[in-house]
């Protein structure tokens, strides 16, 4: 009730984002446990409070864009022994793709809303193009306990460095041709993970 109320008042005052993004969502794992339309809802009002619009929509990019689209894959049966303790990882340098381990999320209290930080971290990522991490909110390195508790009250927040460092990454975002295709897609050797501590 809390968060709801907090969705509310902050779409009525977000103003009009500034920056459109598309994020395609591909969903091949999900069996109806999480709300992915719940997580999408609260990923969107946590970009639109930074003047930022996330436009989803569900599958791979049907064209050639006019701007690098961000890609996010829900995976399951994820090996206990890869990457353990994350929920999810980007490639910053690569700029476009996110792999969720949905499996993981399923798991914990809140998973829709578990699943819109985890979203919301990994867009982050790749939006900067860097890989670092802040001490609080949503971009901090590991989630603890009391962050997951928390956000469940109110969203976390970002840093007004995170916020300056997206806005430096959008300006320097390359065009859609220098992407590569899903299908044709690279791993790099650096991933940026959403981790999180039982404690």
């Amino acid at each position: 009730m809390v968060l709801m109320a907090w969705l509310v008042g902050t779409v009525a005052h977000a103003g009009q984002p500034q920056y459109k993004l598309p994020v395609y969502l591909l969903d091949r794992a999900n069996d109806g446990y999480v709300n992915c339309t719940l997580a999408e809802t609260l990923a969107s009002t946590m970009f639109a409070v930074i003047g930022i619009s996330l436009e989803w929509t569900k599958g791979k990019p049907a064209a050639k864009l006019s701007q690098p689209p961000i890609i996010i894959e829900l995976v399951t049966r994820t090996p206990s022994n890869f990457m353990p303790g994350s929920l999810a990882y980007a490639v910053p340098c690569e700029g476009s793709h996110i792999t969720v381990f949905l499996d993981r999320i399923e798991e914990m209290r809140a998973p829709s809303n578990v699943l819109a930080h985890v979203m919301v971290h990994e867009i982050t990522h790749v939006l900067q193009g860097i890989g670092r991490h802040s001490a609080t909110g949503v971009m901090k390195e590991m989630w603890t306990a009391g962050d997951f508790g928390g956000m469940r009250l109110r969203p976390l927040s970002f840093t007004p460095l995170d916020i300056d460092l997206i806005y430096a990454g959008l300006a320097s975002r390359p065009p859609q041709s220098s992407f590569s295709t899903f299908a044709g897609r690279s791993y790099f050797t650096s991933h940026c993970t959403t981790s999180y501590s039982s404690n």
